[in-house]
């Protein structure tokens, strides 16, 4: 996960051909057939009748959000924009899940917020990187026996943050994912922007239903 940015670069580049800028709209459809195509989201055979209550249907909710997050990773890494192919994109969801809004932009902002997790990561790898040279050198043995300790403890505890970090990501963004669907099929009507900024990321508030 540390260079994740770089691990999804490709993909986030090929799906930046298939859908270049300025952006717009795909519909969730279009989203997972341009995933199952590439193997990314495992294929339905009945994806218009099966059930949204199903398995295997919450099973693609999973893939799909996995695959925008990766895509959202790859695009807002250093090595995507070193390419100077495109500008770096989001894949947000838009109005009531329906449909995903690909936004192009060159806010260092917005890439900053994205990458934030990628950078603590990354700054943890660099740490163990450092840790694990000394460790493999002959300097370490010329250590006295309790700053070896010292150093086998943080060689221990740079490992556990690291884990640490991959599961909380990739727990919340499950649980978060279920969230969004259960409130979706609630199919409420929005009245001050509350479900939608939920749903879709859209902090423009609608006018209040009366």
């Amino acid at each position: 996960m540390s260079r994740a940015g770089n691990i999804y670069t490709d993909l986030a580049l090929e799906f930046a051909r298939a859908y270049p800028p300025p952006q717009k709209d795909l519909t969730t459809k279009e989203f997972d057939r341009w995933g199952i195509d590439r193997q990314e989201i495992d294929g339905i055979d009945d994806y218009d009748g099966i059930s949204k209550t199903s398995p295997h249907w919450m099973k693609l909710l999973r893939q799909r959000n996995d695959l925008r997050r990766r895509l959202n990773a790859g695009a807002s890494s250093e090595a995507y924009r070193e390419t100077g192919e495109f500008p770096a994109f989001s894949i947000d969801v838009d109005k009531y899940g329906d449909s995903y809004l690909v936004r192009f932009t060159t806010d260092t902002y917005e890439i900053l917020a994205r990458t934030l997790p990628q950078t603590v990561y990354r700054a943890a790898t660099t740490k163990r990187a450092r840790i694990d040279r000394l460790r493999q050198s002959i300097d370490y043995d010329a250590l006295p026996p309790n700053h070896q300790m010292m150093i086998e403890q943080l060689n221990r505890h740079v490992r556990l943050l690291m884990k640490d970090i991959e599961r909380r990501v990739e727990d919340f963004d499950e649980e978060f994912a279920i969230a969004e669907e259960m409130i979706r099929k609630l199919e409420l009507k929005p009245r001050n922007g509350g479900l939608i900024a939920f749903t879709t990321g859209d902090f423009d508030a609608p006018p209040l239903v009366e």
